[in-house]
């Protein structure tokens, strides 16, 4: 079996919030992975990932000795990407899949960037896909979606009906309220 993890770099990350008095620390790989080193046995195991709003995260003690999650994509962006300038402050993945967090596969954008790569492919993530998202609705799905909300028992909601329609949930729910949608 070939080792997809050749070459793999690890650099120790240094959260401002993180506790200084914690018996362990946090390294993360060129390849996304994340370990942490035990300082009270020394050995080192991989930290187990969360996926928090579409993106994996790791977890950190901060100095009120509480919990805290950090996206394992800006960590990775952070210690291998490099800035092209200081305020390029949004990590992006360019293939848009939250699960490839390899450093070739990241990139730092400033806010007017980061409005442009979303414009040029609106995708939004669902129950661990990708879906693109369309433009516009059909007058007929319009009024579908406003027969499901209204008549259906179950209440769909709003993120079903968006994934069903491939559509953000926001524009569910104008519809639903009637704002910029009205049935004629």
């Amino acid at each position: 079996m070939e080792n997809i993890f050749k070459n793999e770099n690890w650099k120790e990350i240094f959260l401002k919030e993180a506790l200084e008095t914690a018996r362990q620390r946090v390294y993360i790989s060129d390849f996304g992975r994340v370990r942490i080193r035990n300082f009270d046995d020394n050995t080192f195991r991989l930290a187990n990932l969360e996926l928090k709003n579409g993106v994996f995260v790791f977890k950190y003690l901060d100095t009120t000795k509480n919990y805290k999650t950090y996206p394992v994509h800006r960590a990775v962006g952070g210690l291998f990407v490099k800035k092209k300038k200081p305020d390029y402050n949004f990590c992006v993945h360019k293939d848009y899949n939250h699960y490839n967090n390899h450093y070739k596969n990241l990139k730092w954008l400033d806010y007017k960037g980061l409005q442009e790569f979303h414009r040029e492919k609106h995708y939004y993530y669902y129950e661990g896909k990708y879906h693109e998202m369309p433009s516009t609705l059909t007058d007929e799905q319009i009024i579908e979606i406003k027969r499901e909300v209204e008549i259906d028992a179950g209440y769909p909601t709003l993120l079903k009906l968006a994934t069903k329609y491939n559509v953000s949930t926001a524009q569910i729910s104008k519809i639903k309220l009637s704002h910029n949608w009205v049935q004629t």
